[in-house]
């Protein structure tokens, strides 16, 4: 989700972006992304056409006399379309527009022009709605109107940062920017600017449902409340631009005056309204279940087929009007020609939403909120609200009536005790800190006694006492949790659960071990979904397991393999401004009819001393791990579509995962730096390095020697198969104890490795003899197309 700076600021007084990202950080809300929109307009004026004429010498060019809050300045265009009291911007001499354009005073055919009347394409504000296709007029925003002669910059904000979120899966809360600002209100001690529902307790008086124009009838339980509002003589115009500007950068296109208003307060409070066309409605709104067959000719363009699993919103004359909670009709939708307006606030059950939008492959920010589960009591609170926007907007000019089926569930009441809670978070708590902080969640609070309280709640997601104490811990941190001595009681617990479970299995010491070194060799342990997207898991292979009644198809599968959850992560990292990382995951992969422990490791560097061959860009990473894994060897293949070069990793001779240059041609929706390295591994199937050898050898009197050999190469090496001849050459006078890569690079068009050879000699033995072994290798390794450097 894309939230405008700008869009908080409408409660919170605050204007540093770094201290919104760390307040939604510490309130466990990923932060995808931050970044600049806009642009910062510089002696760019409001005005207003005073005089209008025709150029004496130029027959397609207009004079204008334009109104700067009492300076006039004369200004040419070649829109003839404009006429005297159109409201205008101006960008005058001394400005620069943000295609690079530099506006300077202008003599055309003998008449100067001090400036340049602007359009919406010469603004930069693609997507915002204005008059006319030349110069654009802003007859129809009367704050720009009653601003004349003032720097646009001063009036609107026309330059902006985004901040983007990925809201969490279970709080439909954390979709509404104004739940948000909530939140962050209390965590950086911030009031909020603006209640928007000051006026709660009076939500049921507006209108008179005497005079309900419609009847509502739920035919369905698949709707639990349902209202519909009634307003009469509206004028659908374009919004403000500043509304525009604003719900531009949040990804929602503008439309008119009515549907951004809807957009905007579902985007605020994170219910959905939707506006029909009251002169296409019959005699009643019917809520009902679907008839196969039906047809909706959608917003989307698009026709879909109905079922009768779907909920369906129509008339007597049994019109579709919308898909309830999904997606309205483009045939009864709000219109330039509207003039009665039927406002839609509704409350539907999640697995109806969730089984039609899966269904027909659809899913709106509509669907995406109900199929979360909103609260029933936010059609009352979305009633109040959107009083208040028509006021703003200065086309509310009363509600002529309003009709009701259905009713608000109750709240539910939770029930807590303090020191229960206390024991669980290891905190204590007092009085005033718990009512702060449930004030933000809560309805209410009622304190049975010292140690007890009752929460009134319509949240979904808070039910039992343990949700009261995960809501806390978001708002204190979960780093402000200090870690305590278990008492002897709790000890003797845990280490029987410990003995029962855990130390028979020695993976988990295994994965320690792993974790150890991968953070010693300088790598970031990240933790990745379990659940991806099954289209995204097929590059990796098709053996995955995908969820029957999935709540999101982004994760409806099983990861087969731990990498793409790491290199999704790489990507996010990357993409958010950091360039230079290593990070690693060990976690369980599941396919069919196995369930495993693997690790998957990416590393990113983008600084060019680094972007060098990729043959040698692996295998010094690799020397860094050989202490983890041991024994490695790698085999060339072309078995992985996604890495180009890639090898697999032998450990003894046993074939346990790959490592390679990430293809980026194959995963061309990520973003990674050209060289990216990854890497895969399957711990349940090897024994790694870090296990010591309890056998005994007698000991050698005679040092290790280390031979550095140099040749060159046509094609491509077999590192595996190298290692293995040079290893059973040596016969019974020396053991090769290691063999690595310390040097590669081009040199006459051809490629040429250096390796060192670390030997132990079994008895003594001359110089002469191990150069002679050498040079039989070499012999033998003509075959391969390897040749030693300087014979």
């Amino acid at each position: 989700m894309f939230i405008p700076l700008s869009f908080i600021r409408r409660y919170l007084d605050i204007n540093d972006k770094d201290l919104i990202v760390d307040g939604f950080q510490r309130l466990g809300i990923e932060v995808e992304n931050v970044y600049k929109v806009g642009f910062d307009f510089n002696n760019v004026k409001i005005g207003k056409i005073v005089e209008k004429v025709d150029h004496p010498n130029a027959d397609r060019v207009v004079i204008c006399k334009v109104d700067f809050g009492g300076d006039i300045l004369q200004i040419l265009t070649a829109d003839k379309t404009v006429e005297v009291g159109d409201i205008v911007l101006v960008a005058l001499s001394g400005s620069t527009l943000p295609n690079g354009l530099k506006i300077e005073k202008r003599n055309i055919r003998g008449i100067e022009s001090f400036g340049m009347m602007l359009s919406l394409s010469e603004l930069g504000w693609e997507g915002i709605k204005a008059y006319g296709e030349g110069v654009s007029k802003f007859n129809f925003d009367n704050f720009i109107c009653s601003n004349l002669g003032k720097e646009l910059g001063e009036v609107i904000t026309t330059s902006d940062w985004v901040i983007e979120i990925k809201p969490l899966a279970n709080k439909v809360e954390t979709l509404g920017v104004f739940h948000l600002a909530k939140e962050l209100s209390f965590l950086l001690k911030l009031p909020i600017k603006e209640n928007i529902f000051a006026n709660f307790e009076n939500f049921g008086i507006y209108g008179d449902d005497s005079e309900k124009k419609l009847d509502v009838v739920l035919l369905t339980n698949g709707c639990k409340y349902y209202k519909a509002l009634f307003l009469d003589d509206v004028k659908i115009n374009y919004s403000p631009v500043q509304f525009q500007l604003m719900l531009n950068w949040m990804g929602s296109k503008p439309i008119n005056n009515v549907v951004d208003l809807t957009n905007f307060l579902m985007y605020e409070f994170s219910n959905p309204l939707h506006a029909f066309d009251g002169d296409d409605v019959k005699e009643a709104l019917i809520v009902r279940q679907g008839k196969k067959g039906e047809i909706i000719q959608a917003l989307d363009g698009k026709d879909y087929e109905i079922d009768e699993n779907d909920i369906v919103i129509s008339d007597k004359e049994d019109k579709v009007l919308a898909l309830g909670g999904v997606i309205g009709s483009r045939l009864f939708s709000i219109k330039e020609s509207t003039r009665n307006v039927i406002f839609e606030i509704a409350n539907f059950v999640p697995s109806f939403i969730r089984r039609t939008s899966k269904r027909l492959a659809l899913y709106t920010n509509s669907s995406k909120r109900f199929d979360k589960g909103i609260p029933s009591i936010y059609v009352d609170y979305a009633h109040i609200r959107l009083l208040n926007l028509l006021k703003d907007f200065g086309i509310y000019k009363g509600i002529s009536g309003f009709s009701v089926a259905g009713k608000v569930e109750s709240h539910k009441t939770v029930k807590v005790d303090i020191k229960k809670l206390e024991s669980f978070i290891g905190i204590d708590f007092g009085k005033d800190e718990i009512e702060n902080i449930v004030k933000v969640f809560s309805f209410d609070l009622v304190w049975k006694n010292e140690n007890e309280f009752e929460l009134k709640t319509y949240r979904n997601d808070i039910n039992e006492w343990w949700d009261v104490a995960e809501e806390l811990c978001r708002f204190i941190g979960f780093n402000s949790i200090v870690e305590q001595a278990l008492n002897n009681q709790n000890h003797e617990k845990i280490y029987s659960f410990q003995n029962t479970f855990f130390f028979k299995d020695s993976s988990i010491h295994k994965i320690s071990k792993i974790r150890e070194s991968f953070v010693d060799n300088g790598y970031y342990e990240v933790i990745g979904y379990n659940l991806l997207n099954p289209n995204y898991l097929k590059l990796f292979g098709n053996d995955f397991l995908t969820i029957v009644n999935y709540m999101s198809f982004e994760h409806s599968a099983y990861r087969n393999s731990v990498l793409p959850s790491v290199l999704l992560i790489a990507s996010n990292n990357y993409k958010a401004g950091y360039k230079h990382f290593k990070i690693f995951e060990i976690g369980r992969v599941f396919r069919k009819n196995k369930e495993f422990y693997e690790l998957g490791f990416v590393v990113l560097n983008e600084s060019k001393s680094y972007i060098f061959d990729n043959e040698k860009y692996i295998l010094n990473e690799i020397q860094k791990l050989k202490s983890i894994f041991g024994d490695i060897d790698l085999e060339v293949t072309d078995m992985y579509d996604f890495l180009s070069p890639g090898y697999k990793v032998l450990v003894k001779g046993n074939d346990v995962g790959f490592v390679g240059i990430l293809n980026h041609k194959l995963l061309d929706h990520l973003y990674y730096p050209p060289l990216t390295l990854i890497g895969q591994v399957g711990i349940d199937e090897v024994e790694f390095g870090y296990k010591t050898d309890k056998s005994f050898s007698d000991f050698s009197e005679f040092p290790l020697l280390y031979k550095d050999i140099s040749f060159f190469v046509d094609g491509k090496l077999d590192f595996s198969k190298l290692k293995r001849i040079f290893n059973n050459s040596f016969e019974n006078i020396l053991i090769l104890k290691d063999f690595y890569l310390i040097d590669i690079y081009e040199i006459e068009q051809r490629k040429s490795y250096t390796f060192r050879l670390e030997l132990k000699p079994l008895k003594e033995v001359t110089n002469e003899e191990i150069n002679g072994i050498i040079e039989k290798v070499f012999e033998e390794l003509k075959e391969m197309g390897i040749k030693r450097r300087g014979s």
